[in-house]
């Protein structure tokens, strides 16, 4: 029984399979099995994989096309290794690849999910990750801080607390896999470019932006809940505009809705320990930091001066004597919005 089984799910990938293949069957480390789910390609993917006739690899082919969640559990279901490594059908896996991911889970129990940094193929251009759990796992608030295609994943822990793939999140079902494992085991990422990862129109990602979009919200969302705040829907709006980080100008009743919001997120995660105190708390303080610092807003009332000049968050504060007293007097002279409730 090989101790690695490399994970591929197929749909129409015949341009790049061989390249993904190849990648896997020269890898340095050999004790591993290449489960390849064809998803009901119409092209010719599945000829060149049976082309291969090579005893590493087993085909299972969906009758048809059953979209990306179920076709990676049915990955799991048909693999056998202590660890899982996931490569979709276009990218390229460096040759020590699984030497150096499975050395790393080998002498790192605690981890349940490693992955690495990742260079874009065709670009002089390398995406790289947070290393340690506190960081990888606040990341998460506001998207995947995995490359999936280059992670590592300890088997034991998916079957040990019945976790898989959610169907219901189509192209989102990694990031909510992740947030599902998140408490039962420790993250990890190797500073080191172990997968090249091939963006194209094509990509099945790329093809579904708007389902991704909205599913990787709900995630987003879900890690409010476990945080034990019970959230309205204008709450949700400011969380989920917050999360994707678009420091843009604010009205004054915007800004002071997400002031409260950044507060209600710090408390509640003191009272759960959800993630690193000050990891968490100072990247809030400090973006709530960046409105003020920039006078980032579009204009101005007495809520927005009392959330400004009583916050908690004023240690990060970069501003003189005379622009607070600018800016108290265009609260106090230029207000709008005077039913936004103090």
């Amino acid at each position: 029984m090989p101790r690695v089984s490399v994970l591929m799910p197929v749909y129409n990938s015949e341009k790049y399979l061989n390249e993904a293949i190849n990648s896997v069957l020269a890898q340095t480390y050999q004790d591993f099995e290449l489960i390849i789910v064809d998803d009901g390609s119409v092209d010719e993917s599945v000829k060149i994989i049976e082309s291969y006739n090579n005893p590493k690899i087993k085909l299972i082919v969906n009758s048809s096309n059953e979209r990306l969640g179920r076709t990676r559990n049915k990955c799991i279901e048909y693999s056998s290794g202590e660890y899982l490594v996931n490569l979709d059908s276009d990218d390229i896996a460096e040759n020590t690849r699984l030497e150096k991911q499975i050395k790393f889970m080998d002498e790192n129990p605690e981890v349940g999910v490693c992955g690495s940094w990742a260079k874009i193929i065709g670009k002089d251009e390398i995406w790289k990750y947070e290393a340690s759990d506190e960081l990888i796992k606040f990341r998460m608030l506001f998207d995947s801080h995995f490359v999936n295609s280059s992670t590592i994943i300890r088997k034991a822990v998916l079957d040990k607390n019945n976790i898989r793939y959610n169907e219901a999140f189509d192209q989102s079902q990694d990031y909510g896999l992740w947030i599902d494992m998140a408490k039962y085991c420790k993250f990890a990422n190797i500073p080191e470019v172990l997968v090249n990862y091939r963006i194209h129109p094509l990509r099945i990602t790329d093809k579904y932006r708007d389902t991704q979009l909205s599913n990787a919200d709900i995630i987003r969302l879900k890690q409010v809940q476990n945080l034990g705040i019970s959230i309205s829907d204008e709450e949700k709006n400011t969380h989920l505009n917050f999360t994707k980080l678009k420091c843009e100008r604010l009205s004054a009743n915007e800004a002071y809705k997400l002031h409260n919001w950044l507060f209600k997120l710090i408390n509640a995660n003191h009272k759960t320990n959800s993630y690193n105190h000050i990891i968490f708390d100072n990247f809030l303080k400090s973006y709530w930091a960046k409105y003020v610092n920039n006078f980032n807003f579009s204009d101005y009332n007495i809520a927005l001066m009392k959330a400004v000049m009583t916050s908690q968050f004023s240690d990060n504060y970069n501003i003189t004597i005379i622009q607070k007293i600018k800016f108290i007097l265009k609260c106090i002279f230029l207000r709008k919005n005077f039913k936004v409730q103090i």
